[in-house]
Parts: structure tokens; sequence; C-alpha cells
């Protein structure tokens, strides 16, 4: 009897162990995935249907809605390396998988993906570009939930913002600290997006690499309408780069200067321009609230120099005021 009563009493003591276990377990759910993907080809049975362009209308937005990736794995490894664990799940939307307390790293081959977590019921999300999901122990009993949308880039889409940060003469300043992150283009989106830090070489030059693209949306309209407007479909709402130069010297007083530079790089913008230049054909030119077609030249002046996926910004200056006694940033 005694003997019988040791079993249970350790299966019971087992069974609550892998309960606290799965306790601080995390369930991550995939709510959505959304692809960034240039349409190179429509029936022209599609394209003659087009019956306006704001506000968008189903048929036109088969044209700049997010893809759906199919047949694409996600694969989910820790990013300390020192688990040789690796899980590979359908990337697709509905999918759950569960992660212990960690740092993972989320890949899918041949892609870029940035991810969307929505931190809190009241639709909080973080946007983190480098793939990086962080999972906590939590108090709270039973498995806590993570839901995330992820966004697909093809690496030849990605973006690469380079300049210099210089003096009056013109000469490059070393050991400059730059922080950027994207804008999202909604002033009622809750998006928050990681920042990313670079420092200048002995030359002055500074690089941010591997940024996503401008959404497909908001590049599109720009170069038909000349000006960035509010994202119509469920993309990551992004046009620019926003670089925010720090303090040279913390003995000196500083201003912090902000440049913004649109993510469209030549490489982009060739198919970018196939697709506005689909959508001109239509002959469709005015809304219903007369908004009409810009000349391209208006806005294609608009975006900075760029060769391939890289994305050049002017000068950023420092100079000395006449008093002396600060530095004051500007942008050329």
């Amino acid at each position: 009897m005694m003997h019988k009563l040791v079993i249970v009493f350790l299966i019971a003591l087992s069974l609550a162990a892998r309960a606290d276990t799965l306790g601080k377990r995390c369930v991550v759910v995939i709510d959505a995935v959304r692809g960034y993907e240039i349409p190179k080809s429509h029936g022209t049975g599609l394209m003659s249907k087009l019956e306006t362009i704001i506000p968008w209308k189903p048929l036109g937005s088969d044209l700049l809605m997010p893809r759906q990736p199919e047949g694409m794995n996600l694969e989910v490894v820790e990013a300390s390396g020192q688990s040789a664990e690796r899980l590979v799940v359908p990337l697709k939307a509905g999918r759950e998988f569960t992660l212990d307390p960690g740092i993972y790293r989320l890949s899918c081959p041949g892609y870029a993906l940035t991810i969307e977590d929505r931190l809190s019921d009241s639709n909080r999300r973080l946007s983190v570009a480098n793939s990086t999901l962080r999972v906590f122990s939590s108090s709270k009993g039973g498995s806590v939930k993570r839901h995330l949308t992820i966004y697909c880039y093809p690496l030849d889409t990605l973006v690469t913002v380079c300049g210099r940060v210089v003096d009056a003469l013109g000469n490059g300043i070393c050991g400059i600290e730059l922080q950027g992150h994207p804008v999202t283009r909604d002033e009622n989106d809750v998006m928050w997006h990681e920042q990313v830090f670079t420092k200048t070489d002995e030359n002055g030059n500074f690089r941010f690499e591997n940024l996503p693209p401008a959404s497909l949306d908001l590049a599109v309209r720009f170069l038909l309408f000349g000006s960035v407007m509010k994202a119509s479909f469920p993309s990551e709402k992004i046009f620019d780069f926003s670089i925010s130069v720090k303090p040279h010297s913390s003995s000196l007083q500083t201003q912090r200067v902000r440049v913004s530079v649109p993510l469209i790089s030549k490489r982009n913008l060739t198919d970018i321009r196939y697709l506005a230049e689909r959508i001109r054909g239509t002959g469709v030119s005015q809304d219903e609230s007369g908004i009409r077609f810009v000349d391209e030249k208006r806005p294609l002046a608009k975006l900075p120099d760029s060769t391939n996926n890289v994305v050049y910004v002017g000068d950023i200056v420092m100079e000395k005021n006449d008093r002396g006694t600060q530095k004051k940033w500007c942008a050329k």
C-alpha cells in the first residue's frame, strides 16, 4: 500500500512540475502573413475594370494588397545557439507553436522578416525588423499567448540608406552616433518600431542596412499623386526612414536633427513605376474628391539619389554658431 502511495505521489509531483513548466511557456499565434511583392502581370480584363483609384475598389486592391505567400516555412531557432533544436512550422495564418522563455530568431529562406507583435489587448504593437522574438517567463498561470503578424520581404527588395556627417568645411567626422527608425504614415496607428543604431567611420560615412522597403500602396500612390497618403491596406504603412544625429560631445550643447529619406531604391522603383504606369493606362485620372494624377517627373524629382538597393542621403553638416558655445546640426 505504501509503495502505491509513493508512486501516486511521484506521479502527482511530476504532473505538477510539468504544469508549472507549461505555465511559463508561450503559445505563439500567427495572425496573418503578408508579403512584399510587385505583381508582374494581370489580365487586361482586370485592368479595364478599374473604375477609380481613391477610394480603392476591390479590383484595384488586387494590385496593391500585400501578397499572401504560399508553401513557405517559418524556422525558429534559439538565438544563443546553445540549443540545437530547430522548430519548423508552415508560415500561414492560424498556425500556433509553443516556446520556452528565451530569445529566438525567426527566418524563412530567401526572405527577410519583420515581426509585428501585438503587445496587449488594446492593439498596441511592436515591429521588430531583425526577426528577433523575446519570450519571457510569466507569473500568470497557464500558457501566455503572443499574436504575431509576419511581413516577408524578398532579399533583393531590402534597402540600404547611407550618407556622411561632416563639418562646415566638408570634412567627415568620425564616431558620430546616429539612430533611425521607419516612419508610420498613419497618425492613428499604434505601431511602435524598434530603433536601429550606427556610427560614422573614419571618413564620416554611415550606413543603415537591410531596411524593409516602403509599403507598396504608399509608394505607388506617391508616383501617381505626388504626395504620401494614408495607407489603405493592412501594410506596415511605412514610406520613409527617419535618421536622428546624436550630439557629438556631451560637453557641448547641441541640437538633434532628423532627416527623412523615402525607402524607395532604384531597384524597387523599377517595379513600382511599372505598376503605377499600368494604373495610369486605365485612363482613370480622377476620383470622387477631384484628385488627379500628376506628371511623374514631379514625384521622381523628390526622391534621393539611388544605385540599385542603396539610397544616398545628403551630407549632414555640423556647424558652430556665432557664439561658438554650441554646435548646430543641419542637412544639405
